[in-house]
């Protein structure tokens, strides 16, 4: 799954790179707390994107739910820091990775790109 923040330029003009990078720690640090991703994996692929693996079926299914219900953290996430509530908003692509041949992480990220 790719994940693009999509407010990333409005957060850097408003509060600057430094609170910037701590609003996206605690928003990422929200998403992979979830019970049903907590053991997948999170990559960083630039400043406003990054790809969350998921191997589980049943895990896949849900968030895929939550994405379609539009309930989905990852696409709207309020984070609280200081007294400030900064709107996270993320856009999300969903990849599948039954065309890789070797599903090692490296690879199911490359084949995103294709």
């Amino acid at each position: 799954m790719f994940i693009d923040i999509i407010n990333y330029s409005d957060l850097i003009s408003f509060y600057g790179k430094d609170f910037t990078n701590l609003v996206i720690d605690k928003y990422l640090d929200n998403i992979i707390q979830f019970p049903y991703i907590s053991d997948n994996n999170l990559y960083y692929i630039s400043k406003n994107e990054y790809v969350l693996l998921i191997d589980n079926l049943t895990e896949y299914n849900i968030l895929l739910s939550e994405l379609e219900n539009n309930s989905s953290i990852i696409t709207k996430n309020d984070i609280i820091i200081s007294d400030n509530k900064i709107c996270m908003r993320g856009k999300v692509g969903v990849i599948a990775s039954s065309n890789v041949k070797n599903k090692n992480s490296s690879n199911v990220v490359n084949k995103g790109f294709e």
